[in-house]
């Protein structure tokens, strides 16, 4: 994982979920497209990353509470929450359920209650695969998505 950080820190268009999606297959920005989180973005984000052989999953916990006390993915995932910054969504980067990037500049995460779980597996189980978590980078910005 590559950290990269959003360019765009609209509250209606901001990039921070391309900047997740590019950190964590170790891409530049621009190399991941900008898709709006409208019906049918994941669809759209797996047609157009299907190339490099890796595919998202959604995962939606209905929990009022939040994900804090349900299952959270090893490896990479991508946590939504609201943003600390005001009433919208923002994205972040975990590693084991514990937030070790926030693509924006101030680094402060995401509110709870947490909203959902994005996370990558390989497209091709045969061809290409992710590289494994570096440990060491759990933690490094602090916080806990959980």
């Amino acid at each position: 994982m590559i950290p990269v950080f959003q360019t765009n820190m609209s509250n209606t268009a901001g990039n921070c979920f391309q900047a997740c999606v590019a950190s964590i297959l170790d891409l530049r920005l621009e190399d991941i497209p900008d898709v709006p989180m409208v019906d049918g973005w994941l669809e759209q984000l797996n047609h157009d990353l299907a190339d490099r052989g890796f595919r998202f999953w959604l995962l939606m916990i209905k929990e009022p509470e939040g994900l804090e006390n349900v299952w959270k993915p090893p490896g990479y995932a991508i946590l939504t929450g609201k943003s600390p910054r005001g009433d919208w969504n923002h994205a972040v980067i975990c590693l084991d359920g514990e937030m070790v990037h926030d693509p924006h500049p101030d680094g402060t995460g995401v509110r709870e209650p947490h909203v959902d779980w994005v996370f990558v597996v390989p497209h091709n189980p045969g061809g290409t695969v992710l590289p494994e978590p570096r440990r060491e980078a759990a933690g490094a910005i602090g916080g806990s998505c959980g």
